[in-house]
């Protein structure tokens, strides 16, 4: 599903619902009462009820609670479930929203929205005054996400155990905290693992660890305990025998794969001439256009004298000249185009165009952006070619149109740099699906924009690539297969006698890949009458600046998988955790699992009888069987483990040993803070890119605060919390940035200095 930004703000909101007269599960019923009286992790699969104990949990120990979800996808459903079965009052809060009210039986809130409300210091928000707190996959606690800020804030704040509590205690300044998930950790063996969880409750101040038997989870009526894997490989590409960067050809070896290092890598490489064959073919491609680009800025034509004169200069964004991200380079094109567009509609001289040069000469076409044949192939895949584009305001091409279209070779580029050179097939689908394809015969013809010695860049790049690509042939296959298997769409008769279809998930890490997929999908005459598809990742970030899915969006794309009008999802992370997803049978796993809480939470998607789940990309190192292994190695520590009891010798040790780690793990991260520092040029914004990387490396939190100083001058307040140290640093200057930058290097310099001590 692909649809324009902008998504109004949401407003908090209070619901409130009857309490149905359900009975809990036998397990949820122990556990709940486990709650009770302490902190205590809870792990059970997915579609096991972790909500409703959690629920119950709350009507018994009594409001105000908190409710946190890591989604704004997840707000609306935990609010339903929890406002039905307490009959309590929910509010709901999220970005963009203003203040909660100030009183509320049940808060339930994405991290984000929460502590940034927090910080405003209002008294109803701070942790002593809520009851319960719930941590809603609690596991984002372990790595660098908002949970882990609200944790160590919820530690700090509280510095000595709860006290003991009942449903018929009064209020207590220690509130109880719960927190729910399928899998508590990322790591990979026992020890990792085991150090994982006694983090989780260190930093929680969890006094329990609460789970199901098989048995008890089939008692009560638990069905969905996970398809077997089906793990369906190709081998790896080729790194042309070496693990050198001097490769003439091949991908990034895997030994040179430093993820700090991914833009450095990839631009030395173009520097060299040692890119892989079809990445050397797109950057000419690119630096081509972008010299086009750069030239016709230049030639704007000058407005009457009537007008005030409008100039857009444009430079590449990237390497070696540029110096933004690749996450940004299209949105700083697209930005371009809008502004071009703009002062030619107005009559500036943005829209000025193309020199009449023998370079320029040649260009013809009408119309709008891409060729008609494109625009329609392209709408039946939910992506309009022209949608956010600026239109043509005359016959000819003009600057808004050439940064319109540069935008989507960026981000093609970009696709490159993060797959380490692998993903061609996604770099050549993300022009096609837009109608950046030049004009061989085989390929629909688009609107010739660039000058004549651009195109034959563009010819050359496109003759090149492949009709077709392997993953995209695999992944038909795999679904057409299931298709059947699966009932199709729902003419056919269950085992039971009952009629079954196809309902399936297709995971990818990229959020640019569902939309690269659903494109490919209905394109293919196999695939488009069986399939339809919808995108669905998290609302709050685009997947380009071109490409986006609302809440609004999500949440309907949801309702039809549910209702059967939609019977194919295609995901990123957002859809493993929480979301209710309850008839899916296929789970595709497209891009390769990164940790045991990717397969526990995706596998558990598909909870219909005869499900299947489907691997076909695996990092070396971390197999599908190595990643079920780690599940039942979680299992096994989560039955007999007991968090030691606050002041005890036990305690001490764990404390000792957590410190030591990040000892290490901030001496580990020390070289890699200067070396980019210094690499940087020391400036306050190396700083910043520094203690960035070093606070992520080191599993610590970076917050900034912000205030008004004399003279009306921002300060910002940079503070570094970890379980060794907190250090704060302030900069004062006239604007946001530049206060920023100046905390940031008096803070790097701190904070080198106690490292280094």
């Amino acid at each position: 599903m692909a649809a324009g930004r902008g998504a109004a703000a949401a407003t908090p909101r209070a619901t409130a619902a009857k309490a149905p007269a359900k009975t809990l599960r036998g397990y949820q019923s122990r556990i709940a009462n486990k709650c009770l009286h302490d902190n205590t992790i809870v792990v059970l699969p997915t579609g096991s009820g972790k909500t409703l104990l959690a629920a119950e949990a709350i009507k018994r120990l009594g409001p105000p609670a908190l409710f946190l979800v890591p989604t704004r996808l997840m707000v609306d459903q935990q609010a339903e479930a929890l406002g039905s079965w307490t009959g309590l009052s929910v509010t709901k809060y999220m970005g963009g929203a203003g203040l909660p009210p100030s009183t509320f039986k049940i808060l339930v809130s994405t991290p984000q929205a929460f502590k940034a409300a927090q910080q405003n210091g209002i008294g109803h928000l701070q942790w002593s005054a809520f009851r319960v707190v719930i941590f809603d996959e609690v596991h984002h606690v372990l790595k660098d996400h908002p949970y882990r800020k609200l944790a160590l804030s919820l530690r700090r704040s509280s510095l000595t155990p709860p006290p003991p509590a009942s449903p018929a205690t009064g209020s207590s300044s220690h509130p109880r905290v719960v927190g729910l998930t399928a899998s508590y950790s990322y790591a990979v063996g026992d020890a990792k693992i085991e150090a994982s969880l006694t983090r989780l409750c260190h930093e929680l101040r969890i006094t329990a660890t609460e789970t199901a038997t098989r048995q008890e989870l089939e008692a009560g009526g638990y069905q969905a305990m996970g398809a077997a894997a089906e793990v369906l490989l190709d081998p790896r590409p080729d790194s042309a025998g070496t693990t050198d960067d001097t490769a003439p050809a091949g991908v990034v070896p895997e030994a040179d794969q430093k993820p700090h290092e991914m833009g450095t890598t990839f631009f030395r490489r173009e520097a060299k001439g040692t890119s892989t064959a079809f990445t050397r073919l797109l950057m000419a491609c690119v630096r081509s256009m972008e010299e086009a680009t750069a030239a016709a800025a230049a030639a704007q034509a000058a407005p009457p004298s009537s007008q005030p004169h409008q100039t857009l200069l444009f430079s590449s964004p990237m390497p070696p000249s540029g110096k933004l991200a690749p996450r940004e380079w299209g949105a700083y094109a697209h930005k371009l185009a809008l502004k071009a567009a703009a002062a030619a509609a107005a009559g500036g001289g943005g829209g000025a165009k193309m020199p009449e040069t023998a370079a320029g000469r040649g260009m013809g076409g009408g119309g709008d952006f891409t060729g008609n044949s494109v625009a329609k192939r392209c709408t039946r895949c939910g992506i309009d070619a022209n949608a956010g584009q600026p239109r043509r305001s005359s016959s000819r091409p003009t600057l808004h149109l050439l940064l319109a279209e540069l935008e989507h070779w960026y981000e093609a580029v970009k696709t490159m740099v993060v797959s380490w050179e692998e993903r061609e097939d996604d770099a050549a689908t993300i022009l096609d699906m837009f109608g950046c394809t030049g004009s061989p015969s085989h390929r629909a013809a688009s609107e010739a924009v660039w000058p004549s010695d651009v195109r034959q860049k563009i010819s050359a790049f496109w003759e090149a690539v492949p009709r077709t690509f392997r993953r995209y042939d695999k992944l038909k296959n795999v679904l057409l297969d299931k298709y059947d298997h699966h009932g199709g769409d729902g003419s056919s008769s269950g085992g039971g006698g009952g009629k079954k279809c196809f309902r399936g998930i297709v995971f990818v890490v990229q959020r640019v890949t569902t939309h690269v997929l659903a494109h490919v999908i209905a394109a293919d005459p196999r695939l488009a009458p069986r399939f339809s598809a919808a995108c669905l990742y998290a609302s709050s970030s685009p997947a380009t600046a071109s490409l986006s899915v609302t809440k609004a969006q999500a949440q309907a794309s949801i309702e039809a998988f549910r209702s059967g009008s939609v019977n194919l999802l295609l995901a990123t992370v957002v859809a493993e955790e929480g979301i209710d997803i309850p008839k899916a049978n296929c789970v595709v796993r497209y891009d390769a699992m990164m940790h045991g809480v990717s397969m526990v939470q995706g596998r558990g998607r598909a909870r219909e009888e005869d499900s299947s789940f489907v691997v076909l990309s695996e990092r070396p190192d971390r197999t599908t069987a190595d990643l079920e292994a780690v599940e039942r190695q979680q299992q096994r520590l989560v039955w007999g483990f007991r968090p030691p009891a606050a002041g005890s010798a036990a305690a001490a040790a764990s404390d000792a040993a957590i410190m030591a780690a990040q000892r290490l793990r901030e001496h580990g991260a020390r070289k890699a803070l200067l070396g980019i520092a210094a690499a940087q040029g020391g400036g306050g914004g190396g700083a910043l890119s520094a203690l960035n990387f070093f606070a992520q490396k080191t599993k610590a939190a970076l917050e900034d605060g912000w205030s008004k100083g004399a003279g009306g001058q921002w300060v910002c307040t940079l503070s570094y919390e970890s379980p060794l140290r907190e250090l704060r640093a302030t900069g004062t200057a006239p604007g946001k940035k530049a206060a920023k930058k100046l905390a940031a290097a008096k803070l790097l310099a701190v904070l080198r200095e106690a490292v280094a001590a």
